[in-house]
């Protein structure tokens, strides 16, 4: 039997092939995107990921403590956008408002239970392990962005999002997917799309 996120991750399959094929991310794995793209991608993903551990947080104090106490130690992801090497011009570009609207989305879910609160925010987790993993197969020899790559590729990354997904699995059991979490989970799926999209129209 499929899991709960197994089930989960095939209505996701059309975005997620989306991403990957998106330009920005294919940038990455050949390691030849412009500076100014590199700059606007840092800035938005900086803010995004700053007000993403404070929702985290949120969601985290909702679980059974059994399930926090298996948590592992995450890490900043500024480790991940120094390896893009941007310039000192991205602490000027401000976020964007697809990048509010999508923080906004994850803060509605989080106010209607953990579940709905896990489902807005996994596929960021899940779909950057996931993209780390596909450039990791495909990358350019001497790829001069491959710090990323290795980030999210990394045990400890691995490790979180292992766990992100077995917390969705335990909370969501057997049980059909409600419409409701489908559509919260779909919606920050395209919102990852749809982020990766804009950071395209800089190169």
């Amino acid at each position: 039997m499929k899991t709960y996120t197994q089930r989960l991750f095939e209505h996701a399959q059309p975005i997620y092939q989306a991403i990957l094929a998106d330009p920005f991310v294919n940038g990455i794995g050949q390691g030849d995107l412009p500076q100014h793209a590199r700059d606007y991608y840092v800035a938005q993903d900086h803010y995004y990921c700053e007000q993403f551990m404070d929702l985290f947080d949120r969601v985290d104090a909702l679980l059974p403590a059994d399930v926090k106490a298996q948590k592992p130690v995450s890490t900043q992801e500024d480790v991940a956008h120094q390896a893009l090497k941007p310039s000192v011009a991205w602490q000027q570009v401000q976020p964007d408002m697809h990048n509010l609207v999508y923080l906004e989305h994850m803060n509605q879910a989080i106010q209607t239970d953990p579940l709905a609160g896990m489902l807005a925010l996994q596929p960021c987790t899940e779909s950057y392990h996931l993209i780390g993993t596909h450039l990791a197969q495909q990358t350019a020899p001497q790829n001069p962005l491959q710090g990323w790559i290795d980030y999210y590729t990394h045990d400890f990354y691995r490790n979180f999002n292992q766990w992100s997904t077995q917390t969705i699995d335990q909370l969501g059991g057997n049980q059909d997917i409600d419409p409701q979490h489908l559509e919260i989970y779909l919606k920050s799926y395209q919102y990852e799309l749809e982020f990766w999209q804009q950071a395209s129209q800089r190169i």
